[in-house]
């Protein structure tokens, strides 16, 4: 652990507790032909993953798939929309924290599980304690680089990633 520790992640270093807290974890997304392979008709699926840089195992054990889709349909507004839940979602694990509202900023309802859980640790009882992730490593080709990443760091970097 302590190789990823001194990289630049000012932010997650001023936490208390960081060092045993925090997680690195990795982003992956890449292409992969899905039917027809090797045809002309072939058709792609986009696929995004992420998991522990500190896991041990085979890739099952330690890779979580997150979303998939045919890249035919990943227009303009659904990648946007993907990225916008998935970097919500990603903030959440960053504090370690249920959000205190929904991806679309929208407020939870009253009384509602979410609306409960707000605020309240994602792992444990303590604030000081509980498990967070942090964002360490972007994986992925030129073509996700370009076509996403972009989206990603835009939406994520300013709020204190390594990356």
């Amino acid at each position: 652990m302590e190789a990823w520790q001194y990289k630049g992640c000012s932010w997650m270093m001023r936490q208390p507790n960081w060092k045993s807290r925090f997680i690195p974890i990795f982003l992956h997304g890449d292409g992969t032909p899905i039917t027809g392979i090797g045809k002309t008709w072939s058709k792609s699926s986009q696929i995004w993953n992420w998991g522990s840089l500190l896991a041990r195992g085979s890739t099952v054990e330690v890779v979580f798939w997150i979303w998939s889709c045919y890249k035919v349909y990943l227009t303009d507004p659904a990648r946007k929309r993907f990225w916008k839940i998935f970097v919500w979602s990603l903030r959440a694990m960053q504090k370690g924290l249920w959000p205190s509202s929904n991806w679309d900023g929208s407020d939870w309802a009253p009384g509602s599980v979410d609306a409960v859980r707000a605020g309240k640790p994602l792992v444990g009882d303590d604030r000081r304690t509980c498990f967070c992730c942090q964002l360490y490593r972007i994986k992925g080709d030129l073509e996700d680089f370009h076509e996403d990443m972009i989206i990603v760091c835009c939406m994520f970097v300013p709020s204190g990633t390594c990356v």
